[in-house]
């Protein structure tokens, strides 16, 4: 799917070098070339620069005349540390500039340059388009590249390796993921560059300014949100979390044991225990041994005894119920022609549809909760955020960490 607004030109790749970082710092030449705005990118265990065991491998950066990966493996530290007072000066350009500048943040206790995040510029210019807006998806419709994830998935895959063993990867093949990757970030930069130099009066340059200045500012709060964390009072959570557990468990109560819904829930579980009960698998064999699969059944069997088997997250079940069995005339219907059981539909299903609902909500408010609740560390949660990409500069958190 290409992007609608954005036409593609097609970029030419520069050569890709991975090398250790001693050899890197002793290239006075390669670090000549590499001066100046910078596509970056950083190759790490987790996307969650604030974990006590978040752990980068690898930093990519690219321009015009190369794209290089550097192994901090390995590396001393007095080495690490001349490389990062460099890597410092640069300005950077990235896909997910919150994650760059945080993980610098993390490692060098400093933001450095940013000067651009591709993924909010194209998200802006894109904004007709709902297609996905992830760096290898930009790369090949508007670059006319590819980003090259197959191969690191192949190598994790065959090797049953995962992020987290990110030191075990071998470098070479981690190494050119993580060029490409920096390189990509700067090709976009420069291709909406273009684009925004394109556009008639001074709209473009205005629009390239903010994206140059005023974004920095919101990215640089985010980052120090996210460090700060938000402070929970986990005695109170807790408490929330277990009355919230206790209220769902009521509400569905409440639903299931309903005297008209009783009835037919219990039907159905009448109807799926027999549907398995009356098709035993063989008890013996010739030798008159309990057969494994009869013993399984038996578990089986007894599980499904003592679970209810109807599902209320399955519309097909909830259509069977509500319309087939206790006869309710549907408020509107699927664009398919088939009964709704949407939110909107069940509150004017009288006491049995508002009964659901409720439920349902207490269901996502204890998904919130859960999710406070685990990804609170030592009293505070870090909450993942990222622009709305709107020249109003709102955000909005994507998950919980």
């Amino acid at each position: 799917m290409s992007y609608i607004l954005l036409p593609k030109q097609p970029a030419t790749r520069p050569p890709i070098k991975v090398m250790g970082l001693e050899e890197f710092w002793a290239d006075d030449e390669l670090k000549e070339t590499l001066t100046g705005p910078l596509g970056l990118d950083f190759e790490t265990n987790t996307y969650d620069y604030t974990a006590p065991d978040f752990k980068m491998r690898t930093v990519g950066l690219g321009n015009d005349d190369i794209a290089v990966s550097v192994d901090l493996l390995g590396a001393s530290q007095e080495t690490a540390s001349k490389f990062g007072a460099w890597l410092l000066e640069q300005p950077y350009v990235a896909h997910n500039l919150i994650m760059e500048a945080g993980t610098l943040q993390s490692w060098l206790g400093n933001v450095g340059k940013p000067i651009c995040d591709t993924y909010v510029v194209l998200a802006d210019l894109a904004s007709e388009e709902r297609g996905p807006r992830d760096l290898g998806t930009a790369m090949v419709n508007l670059l006319d590249q590819e980003k090259d994830s197959d191969a690191i998935k192949s190598y994790m895959k065959a090797n049953k390796l995962n992020w987290e063993d990110i030191d075990q990867f071998d470098i070479d093949i981690l190494g050119k993921y993580n060029a490409i990757d920096a390189w990509g970030c700067w090709a976009l930069y420069k291709y909406f560059q273009t684009i925004t130099d394109s556009y008639n009066d001074t709209w473009g340059q205005h629009y390239w300014q903010y994206h140059q200045e005023d974004c920095q500012t919101e990215v640089l709060l985010q980052v120090e949100a996210k460090m700060g964390g938000i402070h929970v009072e986990e005695a109170a959570l807790i408490e929330e979390y277990d009355t919230s557990i206790a209220n769902r468990d009521e509400a569905l109560s409440s639903f299931l044991g309903h005297e008209l819904v009783k009835p037919h829930i219990e039907e159905y579980q009448r109807v799926a225990v027999a549907e398995l009960e009356d098709n035993p698998p063989p008890q013996f064999t010739k030798a008159g041994k309990e057969t494994a699969r009869y013993a399984k059944w038996v578990e089986k069997v007894a599980a499904m005894k003592a679970e209810m088997q109807f599902n209320t997250n399955s519309t097909a079940q909830l259509r069977w119920l509500f319309f087939d069995r206790m006869g309710l005339a549907p408020v509107e219907f699927t664009d398919k022609g088939e009964p709704s059981t949407a939110a909107d539909c069940l509150a004017k299903m009288g006491d049995t549809g508002q009964l659901l609902l409720k439920y349902r909500g207490l269901v996502t408010r204890l998904k919130f909760l859960t999710q406070v609740k685990e990804g609170t560390r030592d009293g505070i949660i870090r909450p993942s955020v990222r622009p709305f990409v709107t020249l109003t500069t709102r955000c909005g958190a994507g998950k919980l960490e």
